[in-house]
């Protein structure tokens, strides 16, 4: 895991922003472009973020505080510290091109969720696909479409993303197929979507930096926040 950090750390992008790299696309799509990345702005291939925010674990929501480093073109690392009652819990989830591995233990030491193969590999290319919002620029060469002034669609790694905007270009949420087992009963391609409730502006890209996430009909499982981004 900490040498996927470094190598993911160490994707960085080449070039900065021109309004005319995106000439070609549709107005929809420039609209939500000019909104996320300023004129001028060093084009990133990756970024480090510090987040907090609330995971639902069972019945319960647990606060956790977490860093995560991510790279579209490749994958991410999502590593947290959160308490289960008085019991420390800490763990990351990563994705590494086509493997995917979670590793959570009690007490720093104690196994409670050890799992990778190609269910869990599938269903974290799906988030990778997805978070690539998070890093705008890495979608600057992906296939994109617009249904309508405010919907678009993102063909970026395996998967094709809905996105919504606003007027203004900001996006209001994102979903996509993706493959998972929400309710433990099997797994399967099922939408999984975020709605953003906050912007932040950091180095030149606005991004979503509070989003409330989780499988189509079966609620949030995920509130989270970013508190500081990096890019590169």
């Amino acid at each position: 895991m900490k040498r996927l950090w470094h190598d993911l750390a160490r994707e960085a992008g080449t070039g900065t922003f021109d309004p005319s790299l995106i000439s070609h696309l549709p107005e929809p799509v420039r609209r939500y472009f000019l909104h996320a990345i300023a004129p001028g702005t060093p084009l990133a291939g990756s970024a480090i973020f510090d987040l907090h925010g609330t995971f639902q674990l069972g019945s319960r929501w647990i606060p956790f505080r977490a860093t995560q480093v991510l790279a579209p073109r490749r994958g991410f690392v999502w590593r947290a510290s959160m308490r289960w009652g008085i019991v420390p819990l800490s763990g990351y989830d990563l994705c590494d091109r086509d493997t995917g591995e979670m590793n959570w233990k009690l007490l720093g030491f104690v196994p409670l969720v050890r799992a990778s193969g190609p269910d869990i590999a599938r269903s974290a290319r799906g988030r990778l696909d997805l978070e690539a919002v998070l890093v705008p620029s890495t979608l600057l060469d992906a296939e994109w479409s617009a249904e309508n002034g405010a919907r678009l669609t993102v063909r970026f790694g395996a998967h094709t993303a809905s996105l919504e905007i606003g007027e203004d270009g900001r996006l209001l949420r994102a979903s996509l197929a993706r493959w998972g087992d929400p309710d433990k009963k099997g797994w399967r391609e099922e939408v999984f979507g975020v709605e953003v409730e906050e912007e932040a502006r950091s180095g030149g890209y606005t991004i979503p930096r509070t989003i409330r996430g989780g499988w189509q009909g079966h609620g949030d499982f995920i509130r989270q926040t970013i508190a500081e981004a990096k890019f590169r």
